[in-house]
């Protein structure tokens, strides 16, 4: 539907020139800009983490590592008081589920 002389098809890497001879303007001194480059770590840090995308990931992995972490501490307490106990409360609920299933077999 458009014209072939009102259409261009331009890569940047083929610089400034095919772009500028299309509008009919002069050809700027400077390179063409460019954020994105590959292995550019203040690109990461400023589309990626202030974006709202990266600020909701990194709440969801401060959430998820505190709830690891409080179900870590809560386990390992757990195991701890157990074995300085001998087992005792293991021991008791082992011993009511076998008298559960005997009284059901």
């Amino acid at each position: 539907m458009v014209p072939a002389e009102r259409l261009l098809i331009w890569n940047v890497k083929d610089g400034w020139e095919p772009l500028c001879r299309f509008l009919g303007k002069p050809i700027p001194p400077i390179p063409i800009p460019h954020d994105n480059k590959g292995g550019d770590l203040d690109f990461s840090r400023k589309y990626f983490y202030q974006s709202e995308f990266g600020k909701e990931s990194a709440a969801w992995f401060k959430w998820n590592c505190a709830i690891f972490v409080c179900k870590f501490v809560g386990t390992a307490s757990l195991i701890v008081y157990e074995y300085k106990t001998g087992w005792k409360s293991l021991n008791m609920i082992f011993e009511k589920a076998r008298n559960a299933m005997t009284h059901i077999f």
